[in-house]
């Protein structure tokens, strides 16, 4: 299961040198345009909670967010790393990324070493790891490592893209509120400028680099340690694809490979058209459910109880407030029910209502809403277990009379087993 996260950095102010290192224009509208485009809900293949981003940090601050971004990765992840600012060359290639409190005269103990960042990156479990660099210099970056790596339909390993050639400045942004002319091409790549070479519905890190090298009058450069494509966005025009086939496909897989079909069911949900993305996104929480992956069960039944449709929905919120209880959240549980609940849906509001019935009535305060909830879940569904369960909570709760009319209903039931359990409880009753 792919999932795209992104760290981003910008430094716009340097009060300890103001004349050697000047303060830039660009850092924080590159930061602003790059976070929109990557979580764009059309073109971005980030979730909002999944970037982050750092502005006018201290080193110590930088430093500690860098490791903590790539150190905390999962082996399925793919991590960007930004940076816009000043960059500083000392000797014929060390590059260092300056920070709010960067002093030149200390400069390795008050900045972040690009050879450091690098071997970082290198250590990091992602699948893919993205670095972007628009400062000056930015080209004498140099990844560490790379060894051989299988060649999956999702790429791996390291991309690094830079807006200067070695040795070489980079433009800061032409005004106030303006990005930098690097970071602005990146952002309009993003957001669906750049061309799909391959017809694949994604934006690739070589697509944007083929974007930037002819739009820019000194081209970035790129260095790659890859096997298969790394997508960085959605394409203007998706692709003709046969979603239901490809749906059907994954499913086919998850026995055989649970792993691969959960990365397929991901992206389907977030490339497929209509019910399909939806359904696709549905089964990849069931699947990641059964898994006992209950994070990304949650966060997938989230999603499809979200989109509001007439039956997807409300099954997802039924299922949602189920991972959730077996959390330990139960108020989240209990939200996650109502809408269910609101849905009027003829199958999974009633077994909602029945499950926040449960819940409710067996915490302080909550018998009153409880009550009511099996009340519409017994008068929307015909099962006479949740009659005979209700049953149980009205005699607990002291509500005989209404226990009795139930158990009488239930005990007219075609069924010879409910009717018999009713009569036995109406025996029982004072």
């Amino acid at each position: 299961m792919r999932r795209y996260r992104a760290l981003l950095i910008g430094n716009a102010q340097f009060p300890e040198h103001p004349e050697e290192l000047r303060p830039l224009l660009g850092p924080p509208t590159d930061l602003e345009l790059l976070r929109e485009a990557l979580t764009d809900p059309v073109h971005g293949l980030h979730e909002p909670g999944d970037v982050t981003v750092v502005a006018e940090a201290t080193t110590m601050v930088v430093r500690t967010e860098v490791e903590r971004f790539l150190s905390g990765a999962r082996r399925d992840d793919q991590v960007l790393v930004y940076y816009s600012g000043h960059g500083w060359l000392t000797g014929a290639t060390d590059l260092y990324l300056c920070t709010r409190d960067t002093r030149l005269e200390t400069v390795r103990a008050t900045t972040l070493h690009a050879a450091d960042l690098a071997h970082q990156m290198r250590d990091c479990a992602a699948a893919a790891r993205v670095l972007i660099l628009d400062c000056c210099y930015s080209g004498n970056y140099r990844h560490k490592g790379g060894g051989s790596l299988p060649a999956l339909r999702l790429g791996r390993g390291q991309a690094v893209l830079t807006s200067s050639r070695p040795h070489r400045w980079s433009d800061d942004a032409p005004g106030a509120g303006l990005p930098s002319p690097f970071t602005g091409h990146l952002v309009d790549a993003l957001r669906g400028g750049a061309r799909d070479a391959d017809g694949d519905g994604l934006i690739t890190s070589e697509d944007v680099y083929a974007y930037l090298h002819e739009r820019m009058p000194d081209p970035p450069t790129r260095s790659n340690q890859l096997v298969g494509q790394v997508p960085l966005a959605r394409s203007r025009v998706a692709p003709e694809r046969d979603d239901a086939e490809a749906l059907r496909v994954a499913l086919a897989r998850r026995h055989t490979d649970p792993a691969g079909a959960l990365a397929d069911l991901l992206e389907i949900s977030r490339t497929g058209r209509g019910d399909w993305a939806l359904l696709a996104g549905f089964r990849h929480a069931a699947l990641a459910e059964a898994g006992a992956d209950r994070e990304a069960a949650i966060a997938g039944y989230a999603r499809v109880a979200g989109a509001g449709h007439p039956h997807w929905s409300p099954e997802a919120a039924f299922h949602l407030g189920r991972c959730l209880l077996a959390a330990g959240r139960a108020e989240p549980a209990a939200e996650a029910w109502r809408d269910a609940v609101r849905a009027r849906h003829p199958r999974w509001s009633p077994r909602a209502a029945q499950r926040l019935g449960a819940l409710l009535t067996a915490i302080p305060g909550g018998l009153a809403e409880g009550l009511d909830r099996y009340r519409y879940a017994v008068a929307a569904s015909a099962d006479p277990a949740i009659a005979m369960e209700f049953g149980e909570v009205l005699e607990r709760a002291g509500e005989v009379p209404e226990a009795r009319a139930l158990y009488q209903r239930v005990a007219l039931d075609s069924d010879p087993h409910w009717a018999r359990a009713a009569t036995g409880r109406l025996v029982r009753l004072p």
